[in-house]
């Protein structure tokens, strides 16, 4: 059977009323974990190539996204270090396992804290081999590694310092399309997760209100031994 991650990514608006009425919606759900992320605004870098973006052609090169604009919608979702320990206290009131993933080295001394079992490395830090490499030191008995946006060279290479380290981990199919239609789902790639490490599953980016629950059950079908979906209780047309 596999285990559901409802990830809830910045869905809580900051606001710890609405992060304890999701953690308890998604416990009732009968999900296995309840993740947020530990994304801090103030630690955005500013790189010109995202100030105007890059198309060439019909291709988008780079993406447009301009500093001061990422700041301003991050910074009212940030979540403290006081609301880090008040989400793992709510988990263990509603039973179900607290999760979160990390996006700068700056926060790993935090989160160590923490004492959490699991954490999770996005898709975008999943070649940070240094963060890699400072994650399998043994603070944690597993870490789940995206990898939507990576070369096959730089996957092996953070499943080389995983193993080096015999830390335990899930590699995680994942599309970096929000959302991701399902002709562009490539579920092919589990078979090739599974060639690099026996847990594998997938972050299914893919709308539940088109497909219904389609691409998360065909990948269980397919080996997947972990499922992450985001979730939400809020109306979807006003956020």
């Amino acid at each position: 059977m596999a285990e559901i991650i409802a990830e809830m990514c910045q869905n809580h608006l900051g606001d710890r009323n609405i992060l304890d009425e999701m953690i308890a919606a998604a416990s009732e759900a009968g999900a296995d974990y309840a993740k947020i992320q530990s994304m801090v605004s103030s630690e955005i870098t500013k790189r010109e190539r995202f100030e105007h973006g890059l198309i060439e052609g019909n291709k988008v090169k780079t993406i447009k996204r301009p500093y001061s604009l990422e700041f301003d919608r991050l910074k009212p979702l940030d979540l403290s270090d006081d609301d880090h320990y008040f989400f793992i206290e709510k988990c263990n009131k509603y039973k179900i396992k607290p999760l979160t993933t990390i996006f700068t080295r700056q926060r790993l001394n935090f989160l160590r804290q923490l004492k959490l079992s699991l954490i999770k490395v996005s898709s975008f830090d999943c070649a940070s081999f240094k963060l890699i490499e400072e994650l399998s030191n043994g603070d944690f008995k597993k870490i789940i590694v995206s990898t939507g946006a990576t070369f096959d060279r730089e996957i092996e290479k953070t499943v080389a310092i995983l193993k080096k380290n015999n830390q335990l981990f899930t590699l995680l199919h994942c599309v970096s399309i929000y959302p991701t239609p399902l002709e562009e789902a490539h579920l092919n790639r589990l078979k090739y997760l599974k060639s690099l490490n026996d847990s594998i599953g997938i972050s299914d980016h893919s709308n539940y209100d088109l497909y219904g629950p389609k691409l998360s059950l065909t990948s269980v079908f397919c080996g997947a031994t972990i499922v992450e979906k985001h979730f939400t209780i809020l109306d979807k047309k006003k956020n």
